[in-house]
């Protein structure tokens, strides 16, 4: 799941990602994957990506229950859907 949420210590609106036990699995090459893995992965990239401008900051990570979370800056912006659908803009894929 992914939610818009308000961290109650700084009182800035986040994103929350969650990971939950037995989704997204499957199998690549010798090793299990699933969301817990690819929500930890995600984590260690936007780390690494931490310093770069335009890039999403990763805020914490944190295990509730079973479950798995990803806190990160919440950046306004606007759907892509809207974002392709404006006059002014043409996406072509090829030339």
């Amino acid at each position: 799941g992914i939610y818009r949420a308000r961290d109650t210590l700084t009182d800035r609106l986040v994103v929350l990602k969650e990971a939950r036990p037995h989704t997204a699995h499957f199998r690549l090459e010798s090793a299990d994957i699933d969301a817990f893995h690819l929500l930890e992965h995600e984590y260690s990239i936007l780390c690494a990506l931490r310093d770069i401008p335009g890039i999403v900051k990763p805020i914490e990570m944190f295990s509730v229950w079973e479950h798995r979370f990803l806190v990160e800056e919440h950046v306004e912006g606007i759907p892509l859907s809207q974002y392709r659908a404006r006059r002014d803009i043409s996406l072509l894929p090829f030339e």
